[in-house]
């Protein structure tokens, strides 16, 4: 989980803030999708409208 937290961080100061015409905007942003997806996968959460996270240990 570490690992994955580490990563997703990189990613995100790789991020090209300063120049929104960057070409490799849709791919950061497609790894940091892919990284947060993972993320919450193992911590058992899943993503809700809204943006809203709920345990898969809780009831629906």
């Amino acid at each position: 989980m570490k690992k994955n937290l580490e990563h997703m961080a990189a990613l995100i100061r790789s991020y090209p803030i300063d120049d929104p015409e960057n070409e490799n905007i849709q791919e950061i942003m497609g790894k940091v999708r892919m990284k947060f997806k993972i993320m919450t996968a193992k911590l058992t959460m899943k993503l809700e409208r809204g943006g809203q996270t709920k345990s898969l240990k809780q009831g629906f």
